[in-house]
């Protein structure tokens, strides 16, 4: 198949696969790749880029995960942006990138302060007097987190990321490692983290609630023990190959053992420090 695209040139000091994942996505941009346009086979890109099926691979599921092609079984790969979308997406990387670069030497912008100036003093004084409101500051926000902040994570989300969304369809929540995987480029690791996480952390709570300090130890263990297990099966299932998660349990040995000497640390620290501020409350 013959693909309308723009020229491919590689660059030194870049991964091959962000390279084809920038230039299809340009191409996409740019309208060479419409809506419903059929991207060449994995091997057809191979021989077309003159790169590795690994980096085909990537490259493409880049694009799967950011929303620019879609996968059809036994069909291939197919651009999945219409014109409305790539508007949004220029006009999001254009307000992205309009921050300046060059020195100015009088601002006169009421969005920054000159430090020199400024009264840390007074300022201080009306910190305190807002957080003495204690209605306004002890009340909830939107329930879906600050529209604000959402605001600022989706232009976020799309200029390092290339994740479109609408505001309305960001949550704002504490599901840690599992976001984190999110931000990372690892959205697909998202609910075997969150099960792997959300069981590990049931079952140190459980045991502490049960006997205490008395088998912290083996509270501990256990707990590295479900997240090496647990991620050496999700890995299995999600690139199909056992090899490739044994590869991964070092890694993971290494990440656990890690927060097992931290925890077994940090916890009797937490602790005094708790009973010493109830004492000081019954005081």
């Amino acid at each position: 198949m013959e693909m309308q695209t723009s020229t491919f040139e590689r660059q030194k000091g870049m991964a091959l696969y962000k390279q084809i994942y920038l230039k299809l996505r340009k191409d996409i941009m740019q309208g060479y790749l419409k809506k419903g346009d059929r991207l060449p086979s994995i091997r057809s890109c191979e021989q077309l880029f003159k790169v590795s099926k690994t980096s085909v691979e990537r490259a493409y599921q880049l694009l799967l995960d950011e929303g620019y092609i879609s996968s059809r079984p036994q069909a291939g790969y197919y651009v999945d942006v219409d014109e409305e979308h790539v508007r949004m997406r220029l006009s999001l990387l254009q307000n992205v990138q309009r921050n300046p670069t060059y020195r100015i030497r009088y601002d006169f912008r009421s969005q920054s302060m000159d430090h020199d100036a400024f009264d840390m003093t007074l300022w201080k004084k009306y910190l305190k007097e807002v957080l003495e409101l204690h209605q306004v500051i002890t009340t909830y926000g939107d329930a879906q987190g600050e529209v604000s902040l959402r605001e600022a994570l989706q232009k976020y989300a799309y200029s390092m990321r290339g994740v479109l969304c609408d505001v309305d369809a960001i949550l704002i929540g504490g599901l840690g490692s599992a976001l984190a995987d999110v931000a990372g480029g690892y959205a697909y690791y998202f609910i075997p983290t969150l099960l792997i996480k959300g069981l590990e952390g049931c079952m140190v709570a459980y045991l502490f609630q049960k006997y205490g300090n008395k088998i912290k130890w083996i509270a501990y263990f256990l707990g590295c023990m479900i997240m090496v297990i647990g991620y050496f099966f999700a890995k299995w299932y999600l690139k199909g190959s056992m090899i490739i998660a044994l590869s991964g349990i070092a890694e993971n040995i290494l990440q656990s053992g890690v927060g097992y000497v931290i925890a077994i640390v940090a916890l009797p620290l937490i602790q005094r420090q708790f009973y010493r501020q109830r004492k000081l409350k019954k005081a």
